[in-house]
């Protein structure tokens, strides 16, 4: 257990967790804004293949991102740099 919370809920966990907030910092860094729960499935899926930018150059950076997204959530906020995420460049 990371922490004191008597409702230590999967919420707390991802959203309020004092333990995480320095990989939460960073995640919010990537996306730009305060992470939601709405989030969640955009960051572990990726974006819907059908909202992606016509352009290939475009549609690439946004997946390469995604991709780094995903590395970081499914390593607990990991450097994401090696598989092309928010911090590549």
């Amino acid at each position: 257990m990371h922490c004191d919370e008597p409702d230590d809920t999967v919420e707390h966990t991802l959203f309020n967790c004092p333990f995480w907030a320095e990989d939460r910092r960073e995640m919010e860094q990537c996306v730009g804004r305060p992470l939601q729960p709405n989030d969640v499935p955009d960051i572990i899926l990726g974006p819907e293949k059908e909202l992606l930018p016509d352009d290939a150059s475009r549609r690439r950076r946004i997946e390469a991102m995604a991709m780094g997204l995903r590395a970081d959530w499914q390593n607990g906020g990991g450097d994401s740099r090696a598989e092309g995420g928010c911090r590549a460049g």
